[in-house]
C-alpha cells in the first residue's frame, strides 16, 4: 500500500530503510572498528526483530509473508577475516589481525545462532499447518585473492590503452584506445564485447561476437594464479544461457565470469578501473563473498513439509511452494 512505510513508522518509530542497514562502509573506511560495527549491527537487529514481530502479528492463515534477515550475509562479508568458520585447517585470511581476531573469531557463528533463535520464535507463533520455507539465495566463501579482469584483457590484447599505459579507467576519455579494444570488464563479474551498433565506439561486428566470446571464455578458464598455481575461474557463462529473452538482454554482459572459490573480481574492476597487477591479496575488511561460480556458493532451502516440485533454481521456488 502507498501508506505502508508511514504505518510502520507510526507503530515502530525510526528504522533503517535505504541501502544496506549495516554500516559496512564505516568499517571499511576506518570510521568504525569491529566493536563499533557489532554495536551498530545490534541496532539493526532490534529494528528487524520489531518488524518481524509486527509481520507475525498480522499474519493470518491463507496469507503469505516474506521476511528478509540480513545478519548472515552482511556479517559474513565483513567478519570472515577474523576466523574461518568453514574449514578449521584453512590458512589465515590476508586481512587477519591478531588483536581483532582474539575478540571476534567466533562472530559469524554467533550470528548463525541468533538466526536459529529467530527461527524458533517464528515456529512457535505460526498457526498450525502453516508452510514455512527458510532459504538463502547463495552461500559464502572466503575472499582472499582478487583478479583484475581488465588487466588480463589488457595483457592479452583485447583491451588496448593509449600511449602504452598500464593503468586507467574505462570511463575516462583518453585512457582506452577504443578503435582497437575488443572487450572490457565492467560491473560484478561482467565482460562486454565492444560491439558495433551497441557500444558508443564499438568495433566488433555482430557476426564476430560469438566467436570472440568463445575465444575469450576458453582462455579465461586456463588462467592460473602465479602465487599458488590455482585456476582462478571455473565457469564462464554466455549471456544467452543465463538470461531470458524478455527484453534488454542485449544490454547485459556478453559473458559472466564464475570465479573459483576464494577468488573474486577486484572492486576497482567493478567500477571500470584497471591496475598494473593481475592478482592481489585481498587485505580489505570485506573479506567473505559469493560473487563466484554459483556451484561453489550454493544456497540452502529448508521446508517444514515436502515440496511437491523440485527446486534447483530460484525461478522454480514459487511454483514449488504453491503446488
Amino acid at each position: 500500500p502507498d501508506d505502508f512505510i508511514d504505518s510502520l513508522y507510526d507503530e515502530l518509530g525510526n528504522f533503517y530503510t535505504v541501502g544496506m542497514p549495516e554500516e559496512t562502509n564505516a568499517l571499511k573506511d576506518g570510521l568504525f572498528d569491529d566493536d563499533d560495527y557489532r554495536k551498530q549491527v545490534e541496532l539493526v537487529q532490534e529494528d528487524s526483530d520489531q518488524l518481524l514481530d509486527l509481520a507475525l502479528s498480522r499474519f493470518r492463515p491463507g496469507g503469505t509473508t516474506f521476511f528478509y534477515l540480513s545478519d548472515i550475509d552482511l556479517q559474513c562479508h565483513m567478519l570472515w577475516r577474523h576466523g574461518e568458520p568453514k574449514y578449521t585447517d584453512a590458512p589465515r585470511h590476508p586481512a587477519w589481525e591478531e588483536a581483532a581476531a582474539l575478540k571476534h573469531a567466533g562472530d559469524i557463528e554467533s550470528y548463525y545462532e541468533r538466526i536459529d533463535e529467530v527461527l524458533g520464535r517464528v515456529r512457535e507463533r505460526l498457526p498450525e499447518d502453516t508452510l514455512l520455507v527458510v532459504m538463502s539465495d547463495h552461500g559464502f566463501q572466503p575472499y582472499t585473492r582478487m583478479m583484475h579482469l581488465n588487466a588480463w584483457l589488457r595483457d592479452k590484447g583485447y583491451l588496448v590503452l593509449q600511449g602504452g599505459k598500464k593503468t586507467g579507467h574505462i570511463i575516462s576519455d583518453g585512457d582506452v584506445d577504443w578503435s582497437r579494444t575488443r572487450a572490457y570488464g565492467l560491473g560484478f563479474n561482467g565482460l562486454y564485447v565492444n560491439l558495433a551498433g551497441r557500444d558508443r565506439d564499438g568495433i566488433v561486428p555482430e557476426s564476430e561476437r560469438r566467436r570472440l566470446m568463445e575465444e575469450i571464455a576458453t582462455k579465461l578458464l586456463q588462467v592460473e594464479d602465479p602465487e599458488n598455481g590455482q585456476r582462478a575461474i571455473t565457469k564462464v557463462y554466455r549471456r544467452e544461457e543465463i538470461y531470458s529473452d524478455l527484453g534488454h538482454r542485449e544490454l547485459g554482459p556478453d559473458l559472466v565470469i564464475g570465479y573459483a572459490e576464494t577468488y573474486k573480481g577486484s572492486n576497482d574492476g567493478t567500477l571500470g578501473e584497471f591496475s598494473e597487477a593481475l592478482f592481489m591479496d585481498n587485505e580489505e575488511e570485506w573479506s567473505g563473498d559469493h560473487s563466484m561460480d554459483h556451484e561453489t556458493v550454493p544456497g540452502v532451502l529448508f521446508s517444514n513439509r515436502p515440496l511437491k516440485k523440485p527446486v534447483d533454481d530460484l525461478a522454480n521456488l514459487a511454483a514449488a511452494v504453491v503446488a
